[in-house]
């Protein structure tokens, strides 16, 4: 029992620790947690994301003002493939890939579409939802469920529809929210994750499939979430504020996560490899939204390419007004509050000022989700296309050689310092006394003087006197003397002098003749011997 606990306990361990390989969207590379990145040079600026398999996936991309898809397949060599392109759409913000029918469904914001095409970019079907922004895509494939969110200003909401019906007969999942972006399914768990965005505060929600229970995993301010993607055991998203990667564990949602900062980009989409399944045939997979929730109840269907997006009928009639249509130069009058609702890529009071003037220092601009944004050319990066890639290797070529300027000395540096302490150390090494432990020194010529020392009736403590340690004379006569026998002898009567090689000539060479003849002697000769 106790072995199976244990085992059990380390399987999940190491379960945890195994995380799947996230890509995200920078620039015109798919960049991984891994140390994996995927250059597309045919891009541009790549948003939406999704992985159809272990080395499948499909991206969207943004370039002079039109959106683009790429279908791209990473075995061994990298290939891409552009399937399919819009005109009339700015960019693309999600994707997702329905393996039943070979269906992707994209999203364009800049147009308030829904676009359905096959796997190939054939057969395109544009679905148009007037006053509401199509943002986040989701699908769950137990049930054919897609889930999409709607970020129109102060009408937040997320939508559902199951494929083989029409979108336009989405219904309202969720209501009442600010800004839900991502859109994320969990078919393990049987959980629908997304972001929301409350002014300069973010959260990363979750309910059930059916929209029921929703909590809050991750409650901060200072960040705005793009892309949301689910692994095993952890949420991940992309932040356009801080150009990072996060994540937050799905059980035990703490504090979360940085898993990588980006410095030249915004990161974009987020996409897990091998993409997350689940078990379909357990009952949390299989449960589907109420289908008497409200209708999204769009203005005006279209299944067509050519939709006019610029005609007034796209705007919410409660917004029209034809007095004051003429002071918003470029959007609407809201008549409620006097204020003026700008098109994408306008801002100021009157929709006067261009997002896109003068924002990028080369390529082309684009409004993606009310932020430009810059498609660079092949020899220039940044956020605002500000950075040439010679001037760029240039400079890491120089701050690696102000890195050697500064290292350099440092080492040198510190190598005379651990030479100086290690000559010092030496130095204080030769000059200290050696240590002697003990010494025997012959005295076969003085063994018959300690033999009758020892017949004759004499106090023992004389004899110590006279010789200490005699009792352990070795085998060919001798006295043992130990280091304190030496300390106590005057200089020219103790044998226990330091050797020539280790002491001064200058100071001692006088003193070893004078007493290097006769130190064994004087050794027992002077040291209070009786009258034998």
């Amino acid at each position: 029992m106790t072995r199976r606990i244990f085992v059990t306990i380390f399987l999940f361990y190491f379960l945890q620790r195994i995380e799947s390989e996230v890509l995200v969207a920078v620039g015109n590379s798919l960049v991984g947690n891994q140390q994996v990145e995927v250059d597309l040079p045919g891009a541009s600026y790549l948003t939406g994301l999704v992985a159809t398999g272990s080395h499948n996936l499909l991206v969207t991309d943004t370039a002079d003002n039109h959106a683009a898809v790429y279908k791209v397949q990473t075995d061994g060599q990298t290939n891409y493939t552009n399937i399919f392109r819009d005109d009339k759409s700015s960019y693309f913000e999600s994707i997702v890939y329905s393996a039943t029918t070979d269906f992707v469904y994209v999203t364009s914001p800049s147009t308030n579409k829904i676009i359905r095409l096959k796997e190939n970019g054939s057969e395109p079907s544009y679905f148009l939802f007037s006053g509401m922004r199509p943002s986040g895509l989701a699908i769950n494939p137990c049930t054919r469920i897609i889930y999409w969110s709607n970020t129109a200003r102060k009408n937040g909401s997320i939508l559902f529809w199951k494929e083989g019906q029409d979108p336009m007969e989405s219904r309202i999942l969720l209501n009442d929210l600010q800004k839900p972006r991502g859109l994320a399914v969990d078919v393990s768990s049987g959980k629908l994750y997304w972001t929301e965005q409350i002014g300069n505060k973010f959260e990363i929600r979750s309910s059930n499939l059916d929209g029921s229970t929703v909590t809050s995993l991750v409650s901060e301010t200072g960040g705005e979430p793009f892309g949301l993607g689910i692994s095993t055991s952890a949420v991940y998203w992309s932040d356009w504020k801080r150009s990072a990667l996060w994540r937050v564990n799905k059980t035990k949602p703490h504090r979360p996560e940085l898993i990588q900062q980006y410095s030249l980009q915004r990161p974009n989409g987020v996409a897990v490899i091998p993409p997350l399944v689940g078990d379909c045939t357990a009952s949390t997979n299989t449960k589907v939204p109420d289908s008497t929730l409200p209708l999204a109840v769009p203005t005006r269907p279209s299944n067509t390419s050519d939709t006019d997006l610029s005609s007034p009928s796209q705007v919410p009639n409660s917004t029209q007004s034809s007095k004051f249509a003429n002071m918003c130069l470029n959007g609407y009058l809201l008549v409620g509050s006097g204020d003026c609702e700008c098109d994408d890529g306008w801002t100021g009071e009157l929709c006067q000022i261009d997002m896109c003037y003068n924002y990028c220092m080369s390529g082309s601009c684009s409004i993606i989700d009310g932020h430009p944004v810059c498609s660079c050319p092949d020899s220039y990066t940044g956020a605002r296309c500000e950075v040439s890639e010679q001037v760029l290797s240039a400079a890491i070529s120089h701050e690696a050689y102000i890195n050697l300027v500064y290292i350099l000395p440092t080492i040198i540096a510190a190598q005379a310092v651990a030479i100086i302490i290690l000559a010092v150390c030496l130095y204080k090494y030769r000059k200290r006394p050696r240590i002697v432990r003990k010494r025997f020194i012959s005295a076969s010529k003085y063994a018959d003087k300690v033999d009758r020392i020892r017949r004759k009736s004499v106090n023992k403590d004389d004899t110590k006197n006279i010789v200490k340690g005699a009792e352990h004379l070795g085998e060919g006569g001798g006295v043992q003397l130990d280091i304190e026998d030496c300390c106590n002898m005057a200089m020219c009567d103790t044998p226990c002098l330091e050797p020539p090689n280790r002491t001064p000539k200058k100071i001692f060479g006088n003193l070893k003749k004078s007493c290097h003849s006769s130190d064994r002697a004087a050794l027992l000769d002077n040291n209070h011997e009786p009258d034998f």
